[in-house]
């Protein structure tokens, strides 16, 4: 169930892809490129950040949650945000079918999960929706001096106030925690569901990453 009540009605599978990698590592530049090389538009870009902003600004009961939480200093609950991406993938999904065609997505999950928590929040919402089955994960290695070099810069243009110094060695040590656990999680095996890590080196240019994004993702869009 979502957040909004609608559930897929379709057989069709959906490929998911979780797309890992420090702050400034590249992970929206490339996920860019790969929605813009899908010709037939089936390729999602879906960032949770985005989709929590965007609820909170909408308002309504799931906005004020959201809003009263990060008030008070809380936490937002992850299943909060495992619904919000399920609802859009749905809504997707939806809007790229027809009647008599029925189009197979894939959707690029920029920057979750987040935790261990996160991880197992996904697999109550989505135990129930087998339509969308997460294949890999994504990881862009980069060293932290490159992440830092790359958002000093942006912080410049942004306006983005966590692209500061002293911001941003606080979101690389949240990120150490909490995010590397998940990539050994699913390196290990000890899920058995089937979940490949890609890693890819991403602190080189913008193209040269991009053609080791398609080759490791090469069976899998």
């Amino acid at each position: 169930q979502t957040l909004s009540g609608k559930k897929m009605t379709t057989d069709e599978t959906h490929t998911v892809i979780f797309v890992l990698g420090g702050p400034g590592a590249g992970k929206g530049t490339q996920c860019t490129r790969l929605v813009e090389s899908s010709s037939e538009g089936g390729i999602h870009h879906l960032s949770a950040g985005d989709l929590l902003r965007a609820a909170r600004k909408e308002g309504g009961a799931v906005g004020d949650l959201i809003n009263e939480k990060i008030a008070a200093g809380q936490i937002v609950p992850s299943t909060i945000t495992v619904g919000l991406l399920k609802d859009a993938m749905i809504a997707a999904v939806t809007a790229s079918s027809s009647d008599d065609v029925k189009k197979k997505n894939i959707f690029l999950i920029d920057g979750f999960p987040r935790s261990i928590e996160n991880v197992s929040a996904w697999d109550e919402v989505f135990s129930s929706e087998p339509s969308f089955v997460v294949r890999c994960v994504l990881f862009f290695d980069v060293s932290e001096e490159t992440m830092t070099a790359r958002l000093v810069e942006r912080g410049q243009t942004s306006g983005r106030t966590d692209d500061n110094l002293e911001t941003i060695r606080k979101r690389f040590k949240t990120f150490r925690e909490e995010s590397y656990p998940i990539v050994n999680l699913y390196e290990s095996g000890n899920r058995n569901d089937g979940v490949v890590v890609k890693r890819v080196q991403g602190d080189r240019p913008v193209d040269a990453v991009y053609g080791d994004v398609i080759e490791a993702l090469n069976g899998i869009l």
